[in-house]
């Protein structure tokens, strides 16, 4: 198929459109077509001389090649970190400003960076693109595959001085050298606390903040991933509901309707007033308060309110300095001393193991264990003579107490449960004997 040419007149002179025969797009320039043509013959013809690295134009290699340069000469003013390029800096300040301009459409969590936003975009999806070519576990972001392939090395080159331990990455060397230093070098501006690596104090600052980045598909959400998978234990009934795109599975077929939306594009939820469109009502209910001004979640402290809960989220930082009361025991803050007595209970009557799902806590493990399947719709524990069911044994042994003198009559031939036939116990006299 060849491309198309039309007489096309500008305001100074006479010219010819060179139309895209695949997509009927025009361009003045036959450069500029030859380039759009590469988006869909998907050639790459510029290539990078360091690391092979190829692209569809030439800007996009120049702009490449920074990366191999040393100069960083975009200087963050608040922290010091320099980067190579001053969109990356730009992007780089919203940490500072707190700015965050990439809004999820599905649960109305914000980003400062658009590629957070379409890697979170995947914990929704259930999508995990990237996958490994040795043993073909996928995963939702590129830098976790990286990560992940790590553990096909055989050769550990990086070996500790002190105690002869080897590692795979040299990172991974460096922090375990602070074992033997002490170093502690990531410390929390809130309460001062330090940490050997940056990651427990990224955890460790959610205390303060009250952040839950873990969102189960029910809504619920958790400060950390492994409660996240503790809770998710509350439903194990069967995920029967797959997608036929992507392969995510649901509890129920409503979470997959709403989950095929994401594939289709389809958004039923239409605003009456300026006629934006949604995939899910709850969505649309959100928007909403952009135009009724409604901001229902209110800080405790300062009484501001806001529309979305995790505006109010970011906001509470603000006051991450107004909670004196510190809890010594997990370092966790409270705005007012009776908070921090309330929550002393918790260590005082020993019991560590807190249920996610109710708040009760218990002194073993094992004892939120048998707790937990009171949360779930299963009640394996049936009762033979009524056919009540419980979530527990125990409860079922308690429950067959009122059940005390009675007995069943169930027909032989049809095996139903007829009324109960009550018991009559007579007294037996019982003569001892010598054996």
């Amino acid at each position: 198929m060849e491309n198309k040419i039309l007489p096309y007149i500008s305001q100074n002179r006479e010219e010819e459109l060179l139309i895209c025969s695949i997509c009927n797009k025009a361009f003045t320039g036959k450069l500029s077509l030859d380039t759009h043509l590469l988006t869909h013959t998907g050639e790459k013809p510029y290539v990078c001389e360091k690391c092979n690295k190829s692209f569809g134009m030439k800007r996009q290699l120049q702009k490449h090649m920074h990366i191999h340069k040393d100069e960083k000469p975009h200087i963050c003013n608040i922290c010091g970190m320099a980067f190579k390029q001053k969109s990356y800096l730009q992007t780089h300040m919203r940490i500072h400003s707190k700015e965050r301009l990439y809004v999820c459409g599905m649960c109305d969590k914000s980003f400062a960076q658009r590629v957070s936003l379409r890697n979170h975009l995947l914990t929704h999806t259930g999508e995990r693109p990237h996958v490994c070519d040795i043993c073909k576990k996928s995963f939702r972001i590129r830098h976790q595959l990286h990560s992940h392939m790590i553990i096909h090395r055989v050769d550990k080159p990086h070996v500790c001085s002190i105690c002869n331990v080897s590692f795979k990455r040299k990172l991974d060397l460096q922090t375990h050298m602070r074992i033997h230093t002490g170093e502690r070098p990531h410390m929390c501006q809130i309460c001062h606390k330090s940490f050997t690596q940056k990651r427990s104090l990224q955890l460790h600052i959610l205390i303060h903040t009250g952040e839950k980045p873990h969102m189960c598909e029910c809504g619920k959400t958790f400060r950390l991933r492994h409660s996240l998978k503790l809770h998710q234990l509350t439903h194990r009934a069967e995920k029967s509901h797959t997608c036929s795109v992507c392969n995510a599975s649901f509890r129920k077929k409503s979470y997959l309707l709403v989950h095929m939306r994401t594939h289709t594009g389809e958004k039923p939820n239409v605003c009456d007033i300026c006629y934006e469109s949604f995939t899910q009502k709850g969505t649309l209910k959100r928007h909403m308060r952009i135009h009724t001004g409604e901001k229902p979640h209110e800080c405790d402290i300062c009484k501001k309110s806001f529309p979305r809960k995790c505006s109010l989220q970011v906001h509470m930082r603000v006051h991450a300095d107004d909670k004196p009361h510190l809890c010594d025991i997990c370092n966790k803050l409270f705005p007012r001393k009776n908070s921090l007595q309330i929550h002393m209970r918790v260590h005082k009557e020993g019991k560590p193991h807190v249920c996610t799902i109710c708040n009760r806590s218990f002194k073993q493990k094992y004892h939120l264990e048998l707790h937990m399947p009171s949360h779930l719709d299963e009640k394996p524990h049936a009762c033979s003579m009524c056919n009540k069911s419980f979530a527990r044994k125990q409860h079922l042994n308690k429950h067959l107490q009122t059940h005390a003198g009675q007995t069943t009559n169930r027909c032989d031939s049809t095996g139903h449960l007829n009324a109960p036939l009550l018991l009559i116990f007579l007294p037996v006299q019982v003569q001892n004997s010598c054996l």
